[in-house]
């Protein structure tokens, strides 16, 4: 641009009138205020968003923390509220203020004369209290060396399929005996932990063992399923096991065609390779007629059903 182009220009620009030149005046000001403001937020970042990489990690951490941590496993099993231990109330459904409510209790010298009084318990809801009611199994001072329907001397016979297919020695099959035991013997489905302690080689320990086996079971029928007790070795159990009677005319039942996954694979007689058959064949086939049907579709050979059949209801 030469000398006098800019003079041409500035003369163009002086011959305006003064509102022109100020609205020139004005626009570029408004033109610079835009360009300064479009520097100092570009300088601000605005597109980049907040920063939540740490909360993210924090939160995978915990989620990481939560998977690998122990799951224990809660489930409802017959319990005394008396006499039940730490580490059987971990295992109990109930919830944790409603179990720590039921040890301070205890603690402060409350006893439980019988399921209602489980109501007392701060959290104790009707709800939870109809759900575990028929779990509640309080035991008398006086009767836990015998129950009375063990002495009726009917009751003891073994059964044709069970019982008496069960005994290891096989001695005695194809024998319904009658049983005629003295009343100083030792009722294994009603003895709690104290009573159990008085047995000579039984300590808490191993007391608490078998009370736990027999919930996991849901009774004993026979006194040589003390032999399957963890912890209880075979000089053990053949010092005690005439000590014992068994009244097996309470024993909770499964029933094969209702019960769900969890509920079939805690039987010890059952456990997950038969409960995934029991499962699948049961979808595709229709319930289970007989312990016959367990037997014809080759689910549970002979052996294991003798063992199992005692706990199973087919209706």
């Amino acid at each position: 641009m030469n000398r006098f182009q800019i003079k041409r220009i500035l003369n163009e620009y002086f011959t305006l009138t003064r509102g022109d030149r100020s609205g020139i005046f004005v626009l570029l000001l408004l033109l610079l205020i835009l360009i300064v403001v479009s520097i100092v937020t570009n300088k601000r970042n605005p597109g980049s968003k907040t920063d939540f990489s740490g909360v993210i990690s924090k939160i995978r951490e915990w989620e990481e923390s939560g998977v690998k941590a122990p799951v224990h496993q809660k489930h409802l099993f017959i319990f005394d509220p008396n006499l039940i231990n730490q580490e059987f109330l971990d295992s109990l459904d109930l919830p944790l203020n409603v179990k720590r409510n039921l040890v301070k209790y205890r603690e402060s010298g409350g006893r439980f004369k019988n399921a209602g009084d489980l109501r007392k318990i701060y959290g104790m809801n009707d709800s939870i209290y109809n759900r575990i009611a028929v779990y509640v199994d309080i035991k008398k001072e006086e009767s836990l060396k015998i129950s009375p329907a063990s002495e009726k001397k009917a009751h003891f016979q073994k059964q044709d399929f069970i019982a008496e297919n069960y005994n290891k020695s096989g001695d005695n099959r194809g024998e319904i005996k009658s049983f005629s035991e003295p009343a100083a013997k030792l009722e294994l489905n009603s003895a709690d932990s104290t009573a159990f302690v008085r047995i000579n080689g039984i300590g808490p320990v191993l007391a608490s063992r078998i009370i736990r086996y027999r919930s996991l079971l849901g009774g004993f029928f026979s006194v040589d399923q003390l032999s399957e007790v963890y912890g209880l070795n075979a000089e053990t159990y053949q010092k005690i096991r005439d000590q014992f009677i068994v009244d097996s005319q309470n024993l909770r039942k499964i029933r094969i065609n209702f019960s769900e996954y969890g509920t079939l694979i805690r039987h010890p007689y059952i456990g997950k390779t038969h409960t995934n058959s029991i499962i699948k064949y049961r979808s595709a086939n229709g319930p289970f007629k007989s312990e016959q049907d367990l037997l014809n579709s080759n689910l549970l050979d002979s052996a294991a059903l003798r063992k199992v059949v005692v706990y199973l209801s087919f209706d």
